[in-house]
């Protein structure tokens, strides 16, 4: 009973003591005055208080929030280094689309454009990783070259799909070095084993056939100026012989007043000369020229001193290119096949 006692008389005493602190009818009027503005003051200073408090809840809340911005369509990299800006957390989800165009591109985005997010929040991106790769492609109507970096594209990773080589080149009416057939047809499907892919490929519709002249018994060198300018494909065997027959051509497989085909080879054997001027070599140039869907310009020049010379300038498919000289034995020798010069080498006696 004494433990009620005593917090009775503690809650009788602060009533007491608020009672006396708020105004009573029994005050005398400067003492209800007195806290009457004593009240005023307090409670307008919680009220300011409590407006300061409201409006700086309102001004810190967007400080703590941002606007997701629209990242479709940009490049996934781009996109990273946007959000890393706007202190959000990228999450990328790679997955496969039906274009090759949209490699690397953002295809959809986890929260949408123009939603507010707090700092720090994450935000999903769906990344194309590009066309899967489980048919063959159509690469008929396609120029050689754009099939061929496909092709490298398709194997960046793995090696699914082969070009059989050599090429069919054919007479045909599309543009020289267009695809014209392939093999397996175009939508087979693909699987962990390597495919062997065929092309048929246009040669185009210009001179299909050359006639081949009467070169046995003549000097090597007028025989390739001959040939240059007739646009024959040649091969050079360097083979023993009589004094007599040194530098000259000794056979040809592909008789005279016949035809050839374009881009066919003549071969042609001669014997190594026994003398060339003092200074000088005799050497045979040889060069593998990568297959191409049409003829390209091939240009082999010597330099000596600085100064060049042209040895051969002929328009080939492709194969291999033998090319016998008597040159200045300082000589460097550079080969330049469609436009792009290759590394010299230096002249070497045979």
């Amino acid at each position: 009973m004494k433990i009620f006692d005593i917090a009775h008389n503690i809650f009788s005493a602060i009533g007491e003591r608020i009672k006396r602190m708020l105004p009573n009818p029994k005050d005398s009027t400067e003492s209800k005055n007195f806290k009457t503005t004593v009240y005023l003051l307090i409670g307008g200073l919680f009220s300011m208080l409590t407006v300061a408090v409201i409006a700086f809840m309102a001004y810190v809340q967007p400080l703590d929030e941002t606007v997701i911005p629209n990242l479709t369509g940009e490049d996934f990299r781009e996109a990273v280094i946007v959000l890393q800006n706007k202190k959000l957390i990228p999450y990328l989800d790679f997955q496969f689309t039906n274009s090759p165009e949209e490699k690397d591109k953002i295809m959809n985005q986890d929260p949408k454009p123009r939603e507010k997010v707090r700092i720090g929040s994450r935000v999903t991106l769906v990344v194309s990783k590009g066309i899967t790769y489980d048919r063959l492609g159509n690469y008929i109507g396609k120029p050689l070259p754009e099939v061929e970096k496909m092709l490298a594209t398709l194997n960046r990773r793995q090696e699914i799909v082969i070009l059989k080589k050599p090429i069919n080149y054919i007479s045909h009416r599309s543009p020289a070095g267009t695809v014209i057939a392939q093999n397996p047809n175009p939508g087979a499907p693909l699987s962990d084993q390597l495919t062997q892919l065929e092309l048929t490929v246009s040669k185009g519709q210009g001179q299909t056939e050359y006639t081949v002249g009467n070169y046995l018994g003549r000097d090597f060198t007028s025989v390739i100026s001959d040939l240059q300018r007739d646009n024959i494909a040649f091969v050079f065997v360097v083979i023993e012989g009589t004094p007599d027959q040194a530098g000259k051509i000794v056979s040809q497989n592909v008789p005279p007043e016949s035809t050839i085909d374009a881009g066919a080879y003549l071969l042609l054997e001669m014997v190594k000369p026994n003398r060339v001027p003092e200074g000088k070599i005799f050497g045979v140039y040889t060069y593998n020229i990568p297959e191409f869907g049409a003829p390209v310009l091939v240009k082999v020049e010597a330099e000596v001193m600085g100064r060049r010379s042209i040895l051969l300038s002929q328009e080939r498919f492709g194969g291999r290119l033998t090319l016998p000289y008597i040159l200045d034995r300082e000589a460097e020798i550079f080969v330049t096949v469609a436009g792009e010069e290759k590394q010299p080498e230096k002249a070497q006696p045979y």
